[in-house]
């Protein structure tokens, strides 16, 4: 066996040994302005993105192997019920929520309204790769709190109902 063959195996056993060493659920970030109280709000309305959005992979060849890396980005049909499960979560802690789009007129009883943004990759099957999750005060229009899901690279094709359920629980901070 040649030396650069023997190279390449310990690059690719330490990349592997690092990759599983980071972890396979990914990492949350939660944001929350300290001058709300978010148990005073009782009405959100959702709004559903009309398309999802797709990381596409470049695939690079080298001697002995391959790798892939990110490439542009693309929309696609919508993935997930991503709404749905946000208004599940929210019920939780006692709001009320509709679901709309971009172009409904907000009725004037809401007091928040939640956005969010989905990418997803391709693993022999699409999974979610980033999710953020914005909650905005109606009448200020500033944002209160933000959730945010990024995959490990080394994923568990993670499962966008069980990431909503504790970015949510993440920024009401309370036990449900």
């Amino acid at each position: 066996m040649s030396s650069t063959m023997k190279l390449y195996k310990k690059l690719i056993s330490t990349l592997i040994i690092i990759a599983f060493i980071s972890g396979c659920a990914g990492t949350r970030h939660t944001l929350i302005s300290p001058d709300i109280n978010l148990k005073e709000y009782k009405k959100a309305f959702i709004i559903a993105n009309e398309h999802s959005k797709f990381q596409t992979a470049n695939i690079i060849l080298f001697p002995g192997g391959a790798t892939a890396v990110p490439g542009k980005i693309k929309e696609l049909n919508t993935k997930g019920n991503i709404p749905s499960a946000i208004q599940r979560e929210l019920a939780k802690y006692e709001i009320i929520s509709i679901i709309g789009k971009t172009s409904d007129n907000i009725p004037d009883d809401i007091d928040i309204i939640v956005k969010y943004e989905d990418l997803w990759d391709w693993d022999f099957k699409y999974y979610i790769s980033t999710l953020t999750i914005k909650l905005i005060d109606k009448k200020t229009e500033k944002e209160m709190a933000q959730g945010n899901f990024k995959s490990a690279i080394a994923h568990n094709f993670p499962d966008v109902d069980e990431e909503i359920a504790v970015m949510i629980k993440d920024i009401f901070k309370i036990d449900k």
